[in-house]
This record gives C-alpha cells, structure tokens and sequence, in this order.
C-alpha cells in the first residue's frame, strides 16, 4: 500500500461522515419544503376547502416526511454497513500480513541465534575445555578423566585425517555434558562447606542432576562420555545420599539414603572395569574406597534406625546387613592394600582416615568391640600424621573418647554417674593392664585435641574434646583434692561451653556439661560424707 493509497484511508472516515450527512440532509430539507409548500398553500385555499381536508393533507405530509428520513437513514446505513465490511476484509488482511511478517522475523531470528550458539557451544565445547574444567577439580580421578578426553580427542583426529567418519555427539549434547561435569563441582564444593543450609539444595538439585542424566544418556554417542555420564549419577546419588541423611526430621530418612547409596553404589561398580582397566594403581584406590564409603554409609543407615524397627526391615529390603557388611569389609580390605600412595598425601590421609570409619561402622552393626576400635584407631593415627584434614583430627580424637568410655563401661552403659567416683578403678575395670591404656590414650586424647584445636581454633569440637580429655584424667585420680583441682581449673571453660549454641555438635557440647556437673556434684557428696564421718569422731 503507497503513501497515496494510506492517505484515502485515513481520510475515508470523514468522507463517509459528510456523504452520510447528505444523504440523511437532502431528503429532510426536500421533505420540508414540500411540507411548508404545502401548508402555505392550503392555508391560503383555506376558504375554499373544509377542514377534515386539510387535516388529512397535513396528515399525508407529515407521513411524506417520516418516510423520507427513513429512507435516508436505510441508505446512509447501507452504505456504512458495506464500508465497515470492506474495512474490516482490510483489516484481516492487514492482520494476515503482520502474522506473515513476524514469523518471517521469527524464523531469522532463530537462525541468528542458532549460529550464534553454535559459535559459543564450538568454544564451549573445546576439548581443551572439558580439560580445564575437570582437571579444576584438584581430583586424581576427574584428571585421570580428562585424559581419557585427551586420547578419545587424538584418536578421533586421526580417524579424520584418514579419512574414516567417526560418530561424534553434537554439539548441544557435549555442552550438556559439561553443564553436568560443573554441576557435579558444584555440588561437591557445598558439601565440603558442611553448611546445614546447603542440605537441601545439594538434595534436590543432584536429584534433578540424576533425572537430566537419565533423559541424556539415550542420546549419547561417544562410549567414553555414556561411561562418564554413569559415573557423574553416582557422584550426584554419592552427594544426595549425605544430604539426604541429615536433612529432615522424619526417621524416613534412614530408608531412604540406604537406597540412594545403593543406586549409587551400583553405578561405580558397573563402570569400575571400564575406568580401572589398565589405570594407576590410585585410580584402583580411588574406586575401592568411594564404594566402601558407600557401603559404610548403609551400615550407617541401620546404625541410626535401631530403635526404629520398621525403618530396619525397609532398609533390608533395599539391602541386607550382611550383604553391606561383607560389601564394606571386602572393599575396605582392598583400599587397605594400597595405602602408601608416594606423592599423593591427600589421598593416604583420607583413605586412612576411611578405612577407620568403615572399621567402626562395621564394628557398630556386629561384635560392637574394643578390638575393632583399636584397628580403626590405628588408621586414625595414620591419617592424623599428615594434619591437613579437620576430619581426620576429629575421628582420631572421637575414637579415643570412645575407647576410654568402654574401659570405664564395656557394656556401653551409662557411666557418668556417681560410680565415677567411688571404687571402680580399684575393683573394676579400669585396673592393672587397663589402668596403664587408659592413662596412655587418655594421655594421647589431651595432646590430638589441644594439637587439633590449635590447627582448627575455629572448630569447638576439638575444645570440648580437650576439656573431656581433662575431666578422664581427673576421673583417674584417686585424690579427690587432685580432682577437685582438675575441675576447678577447667570450670570456667565448662561455663562458656553452656552458652554455645553449636548444633551440629549439640550432642558432644551437652555430654560434656553432664560429665562435668555429674562428678562435680559427686565430688561434693564425697566431701559432705568425710565432712560428717570427721565431725563424728570428733
């Protein structure tokens, strides 16, 4: 449509106004000339005529007129009508033409930006990329990964050069790929942040993680990156299972990270020959100790159920307890084997450190024995050697808390009590050979905590461990007054502890203030008792 054409159409409105107004004017105007012309005349007949006559020839000028008005109105109708019509066909055919016209503009956009995210995703997707990204993750096994990149990359060039049509995923599925690998980075950073607040976003986003991976897979080509994509739904099932077995109240939770680390389990098992063939022994090591963990988590699983009897039997339809016992110890065996890792010690403290934990799981779910905890306390003390790990400090010092607790109590009983302060370290247990182990990891309790609370100043775990370390140490003295010094000096310790609100350590901070205000209180009956005995023989 020209210029010329939009200017009638834009004045078409006031054209048909004045054409309107015409058509309803003339016959008005003509009608009433007539009608005045009439009445003049018949007034000046009037003599002439009676006047029945003159009223019905007022009477037929008067219909003269209403149907002249009418008969305008209709046209001036009729024509409005067919213009609305034929504007309204422009319209639509306006309206047809604007619709062609941004699809059109649709279409080229969606072009522009298919090449433009095919440029980013030819950037995105650099084999040099998938390298950077993984190798970011200070992980023996992520770099051993991208190696395997590196070789896939050089032999499929070489397949090119010669020639040879190598099937390759496009471009789209290798940037989801990567968005996953990153994911799976970010998912472990939040962990290792140990921040309660992250639970449930570790949770639910390595739920989502494993779902995408699910719909993935089927579209993958490349063996090495199904391979990979297997193993990134375990780590995601790995990480959701620790989140999921803090996160909530509701005792369900026992059943369900059991079948979390089940799934996961089952995915590093199914690829370890893929990933292990031919590999370093570590990347062996690697696999040994992620799915005893995973086994030991279990154990963990029907640890924390035991008073919940229906949690238990849920649990052993996901898994036996003796099948994730024989499970653990035989991987934990394995990754025994292969603890001296020349050059990698990060990797010897925190499988020396596994090692111990899986040991005390094993120990928590069967015999329960004093034997097992001081196996698992041996790797403690490998793992501790190296001081770099919070954790390795905490299961050391942990373990010894334990260990003095059951030479006190075999039996597990609760032995903060008065009992504490009367003959059981002549006529009970702690005597003779136990006496001389109880004094040596009592000793060694008090320099790990102080050493790990000054490697960790921030860590309360370690104070309220060191001020235990305190309390054992005045439980073996048979002079009260030593006692009595003992507590005293740690008092004010004690009472800044009651004001701390740490609730991931809630269980250790109020065991502690227990201890203290149990042998505090039995300490002052002893000294009312001997008060009174005096006063007597007095």
């Amino acid at each position: 449509m020209d210029k010329q054409d939009r200017n009638k159409k834009n004045h078409s409105p006031k054209y048909m106004y004045i054409i309107k107004l015409l058509i309803i004017s003339i016959p008005v105007v003509a009608s009433s000339i007539l009608t005045i012309s009439f009445a003049f005349s018949s007034f000046k007949s009037s003599t002439d005529k009676n006047s029945s006559e003159q009223v019905a020839e007022g009477s037929i000028a008067i219909i003269a007129l209403a149907v002249s008005v009418w008969t305008g109105i209709n046209i001036a109708n009729a024509i409005e009508k067919s213009e609305v019509e034929k504007l309204k066909q422009e319209l639509e055919s306006a309206e047809e033409s604007i619709k062609q016209l941004e699809e059109k503009i649709e279409s080229s956009s969606k072009r522009v930006e298919l090449v433009e995210t095919n440029a980013l995703l030819h950037d995105l997707i650099d084999e040099r990329d998938f390298i950077s990204v993984l190798e970011s993750a200070d992980d023996i096994f992520f770099r051993y990964i991208s190696n395997l990149y590196k070789k896939e990359k050089e032999e499929s060039d070489k397949e090119e050069n010669d020639k040879e049509k190598k099937d390759k995923d496009s471009l789209e599925i290798s940037a989801e790929i990567l968005r996953i690998i990153k994911a799976i980075l970010h998912i472990r950073t939040l962990h290792l942040m140990k921040n309660k607040d992250n639970l449930e976003h570790i949770y639910n986003y390595s739920g989502d993680l494993i779902k995408s991976i699910d719909k993935l897979l089927p579209k993958v080509k490349s063996t090495l990156s199904k391979n990979v994509l297997i193993f990134m739904q375990s780590e995601a099932g790995y990480y959701r299972g620790f989140s999921r077995y803090e996160y909530g109240d509701k005792e369900s939770r026992y059943i369900d990270t059991a079948k979390i680390f089940k799934d996961a389990v089952d995915g590093y098992i199914r690829k370890r020959v893929f990933f292990t063939d031919g590999a370093p022994r570590m990347i062996e090591s690697y696999y040994d100790d992620i799915i005893a963990q995973c086994y030991g988590e279990i154990l963990g699983c029907y640890q924390a159920s035991k008073g919940n009897k229906n949690a238990t039997a849920e649990i052993r339809k996901i898994i036996t307890l003796e099948e994730a016992r024989a499970k653990a110890k035989y991987y934990t065996d394995r990754l025994s084997e292969n603890l001296s890792l020349p050059g990698y010690p990060y990797l010897e403290e925190l499988f020396n450190k596994n090692c111990g934990v899986i040991i005390e799981r094993m120990s928590a779910t069967h015999d329960n024995s004093i034997q097992s905890l001081q196996k698992a306390i041996k790797f403690y003390e490998k793992a501790a050697k190296f001081g770099k790990q919070r954790t390795s400090g905490y299961v050391l010092c942990s373990a010894y808390n334990k260990y003095l607790r059951k030479l006190i109590s075999p039996q597990e009983t609760d032995f903060i009590t008065s009992e504490c302060n009367k003959s059981l370290w002549k006529d009970g247990n702690v005597n003779g050979e136990n006496e001389r182990i109880y004094r040596n990891i009592c000793k060694k309790l008090q320099i790990q905590s102080n050493r790990w609370r000054q490697l960790f100043p921030g860590e309360s775990l370690f104070n309220y461990l060191y001020l235990m370390s305190q309390i054992y140490s005045g439980l073996i003295e048979e002079d009260n007054s030593k006692r009595k010094k003992i507590l005293e000096d740690i008092r004010p310790d004690i009472e800044a502890v009651k004001h701390l609100n740490d609730e991931p350590k809630k269980v250790l901070r109020l065991t502690l203030i227990n201890v203290f205000e149990n042998i505090d209180k039995s300490l002052k009956k002893d000294g009312e008792v001997k008060d009174s005995k005096t006063d007597g023989n007095s």
